[in-house]
């Protein structure tokens, strides 16, 4: 089993271009904090112990601490103002692609939107978005979440740009697809490319890792008043 370590603390953000796909990621100085954590085939469950405060533990559902992280500050996030939120995906101990969004006045799901996204390493994704699918729910009858997709197929000729296939609810089969035939979860497949992808294809990407961080908006100092000397009648 090969093992990535990722040592990601807050760190500033510099462009980084992908020479063989073109990937151009943001450029702007932000001060990022991680929030949420998780690896793909870690027995997580990527939608609830987003949400959660409390790790999800039933009977088909063995958590791994090493296979997620998650701050508290996730509960505080509909009382502070998140200036930005930023999804990152890293695969095979580099980062391939990441999303900006609108982080003010969002709660922990709102803010993964076409409406508040400002910045997609993907070319052809923009808050122009129009495809039928951009949310963190996703497809719930087929326990599929963090979904951005073009168009649904009831022939699993489906386009789109990431998907993570979370493990079904416990008496409930999925319709499965080629790309949801898969033994570990969660799986987190993305477009490998600067544009989306047919998942059918075969030519997506499966990352080790997914990240969400939140740049908050810094408190101003406010400037010091200078007593004026006293003035005097001449």
């Amino acid at each position: 089993m090969r093992v990535v370590v990722y040592l990601v603390p807050v760190t500033l953000v510099f462009t980084l271009v992908l020479a063989d796909t073109n990937i151009i990621f943001d450029n702007r100085q932000t001060i990022w904090e991680p929030v949420f954590r998780f690896y793909g085939g870690g027995n997580w469950h990527s939608q609830n112990d987003y949400i959660l405060p409390n790790k999800s533990m039933d009977d088909d559902h063995d958590d791994d601490d090493r296979a997620q992280f998650r701050s508290f500050q996730m509960e505080r996030w509909e009382n502070e103002r998140n200036k930005k939120v930023k999804l990152e995906l890293f695969d095979d101990g580099r980062k391939v692609h990441e999303l900006v969004f609108d982080g003010d006045f969002s709660n922990k799901t709102s803010w993964f939107s076409p409406q508040k996204l400002q910045y997609s390493s993907w070319k052809d994704l923009s808050s122009q978005f129009i495809g039928d699918e951009f949310s963190v729910d996703g497809d719930r009858d087929d326990d599929n979440h963090w979904t951005i997709r073009n168009k649904k197929s009831l022939t699993c000729d489906e386009e789109g740009w990431l998907t993570v296939v979370d493990r079904p609810r416990k008496g409930r089969n999925r319709c499965v697809c080629s790309y949801e035939d898969i033994d570990d979860y969660p799986a987190i497949l993305y477009s490998r490319d600067s544009s989306k992808t047919k998942w059918s294809a075969g030519s997506y990407g499966k990352a080790d890792m997914m990240q969400i961080s939140i740049s908050k908006y810094q408190q101003m100092q406010q400037p010091q008043t200078q007593a004026q000397p006293p003035r005097f009648r001449k």
